[in-house]
């Protein structure tokens, strides 16, 4: 198969999805590096797929990831589509040094929550606090997602059942009409969209005066996280509420704060609860 036809093909099809014209750009950037070490033909083989990787040792590290994530989308494209041999197999990721992700303290997330004058963006942001779903999972919620004490989300692993705080079920629950449960009252349109969430958030964010990197609702995930694990809670409840895979994903939450550390130190060291002379 010609790797432009496929490539073009392929960027159709991400623009028919709802995401940021950020991951076009990427994807965009990707396909480009596809076609300068294929120019005419597809590669027939992992082997042969594993020259675009070799072709650009120059990228940074986090370039060398993106690049591997983006191509990896588009192998599994071809093989859904065309049932084209996957030609991602056996090529590892790259290494990369994890970040640790950024966060809001207590403090702040008050200071925010008071900087916001719409009950419906309100909603949204008490929400995505409360339970730390991803905002593809927010925006697909609807009326009957709802219960008094859970929400059901789909996500990047399933189905899965969210807990929720009472005071957060009534305040969405009154959210929206018939046409969405997102939908403004006044005849605005229904439709809140991924990319729509993310301009809402990063707007109401620097509005309180926060301008972090990576600015948007992951944030706010990450957050409530941080926060869940500093008050005490469970770190494999929360593997369930997040909808981690790996409890090592999770686990890097624990990493992020220092006070927690040493707060579980002073409760379980062999020595916090014996006399010294």
């Amino acid at each position: 198969m010609l790797t432009k036809y496929a490539a073009n093909e392929f960027m159709k099809s991400r623009l028919l999805l709802d995401v940021s014209p950020k991951t076009i750009e990427s994807y965009e950037w990707a396909m480009a590096k596809m076609l300068a070490v294929f120019p005419d033909e597809l590669p027939e083989t992992p082997e042969e797929m594993h020259a675009v990787f070799t072709a650009f040792p120059n990228l940074a590290p986090n370039s060398r990831k993106s690049l591997w994530q983006r191509l990896k989308t588009f192998c599994l494209w071809l093989e859904k589509r065309y049932q084209i041999t996957y030609l991602m197999k056996d090529i590892p990721p790259p290494r990369t040094r994890r970040k640790l992700p950024r966060t809001l303290s207590q403090d702040q997330v008050r200071h925010l929550l008071a900087s916001i004058d719409d009950e419906r963006d309100y909603a949204i942001f008490v929400l995505l606090l409360d339970t730390g779903i991803r905002s593809g999972e927010l925006v697909s919620i609807t009326r009957d997602s709802l219960s008094s004490h859970a929400v059901k989300v789909s996500g990047k692993t399933g189905d899965r059942v969210v807990p929720l705080s009472p005071g957060v079920f009534e305040l969405v629950e009154r959210q929206g009409d018939e046409g969405g449960l997102w939908k403004r009252r006044g005849g605005h349109r229904g439709y809140l969209g991924n990319w729509g969430l993310q301009r809402l958030v990063r707007r109401q964010l620097r509005r309180a005066g926060f301008d972090p990197p990576k600015l948007g609702p992951h944030l706010l995930r990450h957050t409530f996280a941080t926060q869940y694990l500093l008050n005490g809670g469970n770190v494999f409840f929360l593997q369930r509420i997040l909808g981690h895979e790996n409890v090592e994903t999770t686990m890097l939450y624990i990493a992020i704060s220092d006070t927690l550390v040493a707060e579980q130190h002073r409760r379980f060291s062999p020595m916090a609860h014996l006399p010294f002379p």
